[in-house]
Formats: C-alpha cells, sequence, structure tokens
C-alpha cells in the first residue's frame, strides 16, 4: 500500500469518529492496535479547522488524478482506486462553462477506470497522468491521450 492510499484510508477513518464527519485541528497519529483503536483527541483543539477541511479534496484530488484546466475545456484523470475506495461518483463537476457527473471504478484485478454520466457544455475529458507527475514520460502522455480520444470515450 502506497503512502497516498494509507494515509487516505486513515483520514477517511478517522473522520468516521468525528460529528459530521468534520477533522479537528490537531489529533494524534499514533499507530492503532487494541489499545487505541482511536486517534487521541486534545481538549482545546479547533473544530472544524479551514486546512482540515480542504485535506480530504485534495486526497480525493490526488487519489483520481483530477486536473482542470478551464481555459482549453480539458479535464485530465488518472484515477487509482484503492482497495476500501472501489467506486465514486462526483456529480456536476464544474470545469470552466461546463460541467460533468463522472463515476470512478477499480475493477477486481485493481485497474480503475471512468464513466462519464452526463456532461453539459464543451468539454474533453482525457485519461492521462497530471501535468505535475514526476514519473510519466512523453511516450506514456501520448499514448494516454490518443486512448482517450478513441471512440467510446
Amino acid at each position: 500500500m502506497g503512502h497516498l492510499e494509507r494515509m487516505s484510508k486513515a483520514l477517511f477513518e478517522a473522520s468516521a469518529i468525528f460529528d459530521y464527519y468534520r477533522l479537528p485541528e490537531v489529533f494524534s497519529g499514533h499507530p492503532r492496535d487494541d489499545y487505541y483503536p482511536f486517534p487521541a483527541l486534545y481538549p482545546k483543539t479547533n473544530w472544524p479547522q479551514a486546512w482540515s477541511a480542504s485535506a480530504m479534496f485534495s486526497l480525493l484530488q490526488a487519489t483520481l488524478g483530477i486536473y482542470p484546466y478551464a481555459p482549453l475545456n480539458v479535464l485530465i484523470v488518472d484515477p487509482h482506486l484503492p482497495e476500501w475506495l472501489p467506486e465514486i461518483t462526483l456529480e456536476d463537476l464544474r470545469i470552466g462553462d461546463s460541467a460533468v457527473s463522472i463515476c470512478f471504478q477499480r475493477d477486481k484485478h485493481g485497474k480503475s477506470d471512468y464513466r462519464i454520466l452526463d456532461q453539459r457544455g464543451p468539454l474533453h475529458v482525457l485519461r492521462q497522468p497530471s501535468p505535475w507527475s514526476l514519473t510519466a514520460d512523453f511516450g506514456e502522455r501520448l499514448k494516454d491521450t490518443l486512448m482517450s480520444l478513441t471512440p467510446g470515450r
């Protein structure tokens, strides 16, 4: 399990013990076991906290590989769903003047893909590594771009 998957899983599970799934400003990060099944809470912590609220969206963006580029009406996706999150749907995601509802799924072999459920406006959804990717080479980007443009996508 990679760092992103471990951190995402831990934060999503931790959020379940807080009211409205809102993460507080700070909580402990000791390993879980039978003696410590939940994060330790700090009595004077601020709740909710703005950076904590945005953390989930950053993790979701990284997991789904979402990179919107509104000036060109493009949404780049490169989903890598963890085993514990086999499906997630984003509804009415706005990119410029367009909106899209998109379902991301992980199959039994661990491969993640997406399906457009609804789209309004001129938008091109491309599957390729994010421009921030440090591991994708030119050939991989070109292949993914061409595959995204095939019929049925």
